[in-house]
């Protein structure tokens, strides 16, 4: 998997839209488990589900002003991301082409966003541009080892690939995109996406999944 690829990714990933415990502020967190009706989703269906705030893919905690999402992104949504964005047909044949590029990972995209603060996020009460400067370097490579992964059967997988889209303050949030090995995970049902936030040093989130006895919704081939 290369940088480009990566890139494209969390282009794609954006496009839809994305539980943790913290021992100081008070905090408040939405972690609900909705699974469509259908396991067979038509591409349509599918975008639509992994698209909905109250599916099982989201996680989300607010702490003071600081909310934080994070959603896990499954190969089918990524793929069928890329389809629609190439304009290609969503065939057997080029479901599995595309099934490759993405083999061997697990990606998550998370959002942090001030509330009622539009500017970037790094500049959120900052004194001076030295300050400004230390955010940015840390969010675009610092940032990753301070995130990993926990299951059942491993209880520290490290983050393999990370991504920070720097957006200059068009967008009132800040996205990072990043994926831990399947090697690593193996069998495991639960995860839980650890981050140890030294950005606004809020401590030690915790983001929850369990897809224990859960079977995630297949793609209909057209």
């Amino acid at each position: 998997m290369n940088f480009g690829t990566l890139t494209y990714i969390f282009t794609i990933a954006s496009i839809f839209f994305l539980s943790c415990s913290y021992d100081q502020d008070i905090t408040t967190e939405k972690n609900t488990q909705v699974l469509p009706e259908k396991a067979i989703l038509t591409p349509e269906e599918y975008i639509d589900w992994s698209s909905q705030p109250n599916n099982l893919l989201i996680k989300e905690k607010t702490i003071s002003e600081f909310n934080y999402k994070i959603k896990y992104l499954p190969t089918e949504q990524l793929v069928i991301s890329e389809l629609k964005k190439s304009n290609k047909s969503i065939t057997t044949e080029n479901i599995n082409t595309l099934k490759k590029e993405y083999e061997g990972m697990e990606y998550f995209e998370m959002r942090v966003q001030v509330e009622n603060y539009n500017d970037e996020l790094a500049k959120y009460r900052v004194t001076d541009m030295s300050e400004y400067q230390t955010r940015i370097a840390y969010m675009a490579f610092a940032m990753q080892n301070n995130i990993k992964l926990s299951t059942e059967i491993n209880n520290e997988i490290p983050c393999k690939l990370f991504h920070f889209e720097r957006t200059y303050g068009i967008t009132p949030y800040t996205t990072f995109l990043f994926a831990f090995s399947k090697q690593d995970i193996g069998n495991a049902s639960e995860r839980t996406v650890i981050y140890d936030d030294e950005l606004f040093n809020k401590g030690r989130l915790k983001f929850n999944w369990s897809f224990k006895n859960i079977e995630l919704p297949k793609i209909a081939i057209l």
